[in-house]
């Protein structure tokens, strides 16, 4: 599916890319999915006067860039698709319904605060962006940190591997020092609680090994337990 391209069936009002001097056609009730292209209808409709279907409005936006915004207006994108896992702690999905995480960024970053999209459909970006934490977690968790995502940013903590595995190109995606800082000691503190956790699984929780003394406990020999 080629997102740069855009075109509606039965539109009822233009937009023009100035910066190309493109002009799509698009439905009006599509469009305010967007709480600008919403407040733009009604200053524009006293008397609720409707527009005749030559109107038009100049966006100051690459063709490319604005088909993708009205793909997104017109046809909302749907949850990722989630797949079985043999990780009952990772989250797999169809990668062919995923949004790639180039445009994700894009999306997110220059075309929803700007354009007011709509909550349902941000959440759903969200879900997209998420799919692709668990083999891009440092990358995600940046983007969620820079773009003050704190939902998203927290989730992919938990894909992100040790910091020194990271070049330092890698590195320096995350926006801050205390980002980084964040995420160092998020990392010190499972890897505490989770050596804590072990240090206190008992050996026998059921109770101790009657053949602990004897040398007929394979189990017993092999944690070399000795006499009790």
């Amino acid at each position: 599916m080629s997102w740069s391209n855009f075109q509606c069936e039965n539109p009822d009002f233009h937009v023009r890319s100035v910066a190309d001097d493109v002009t799509f056609g698009v439905s009006r009730p599509a469009m305010q999915r967007s709480e600008v292209f919403r407040d733009m209808f009604s200053v524009c409709e006293p008397g609720n006067t409707s527009p005749g279907p030559d109107a038009a409005v100049d966006l100051h936006e690459p063709a490319d860039v604005l088909a993708i915004l009205l793909r997104i207006l017109h046809d909302p994108p749907q949850p990722p698709e989630e797949v079985p896992s043999e990780d009952a702690y990772i989250k797999r999905y169809n990668e062919a319904t995923v949004i790639p995480l180039p445009l994700l960024e894009l999306v997110l970053l220059q075309l929803v605060d700007k354009y007011l999209l709509d909550e349902s459909i941000v959440k759903t970006l969200q879900q997209h962006l998420l799919a692709h934490a668990p083999a891009n977690g440092l990358r995600v968790y940046a983007f969620g940190v820079a773009n003050e995502m704190p939902e998203v940013a927290n989730i992919a903590s938990q894909y992100v591997l040790p910091m020194a595995q990271y070049t330092l190109k890698e590195a320096k995606c995350i926006p801050t020092v205390a980002a980084y800082h964040n995420i160092v000691r998020l990392q010190d503190f499972r890897v505490q609680a989770l050596r804590d956790l072990l240090l206190k699984e008992e050996i026998f929780p059921h109770g101790v090994c009657q053949s602990a003394t004897t040398t007929t406990c394979f189990p017993c020999k092999k944690v070399h337990l000795g006499p009790l």
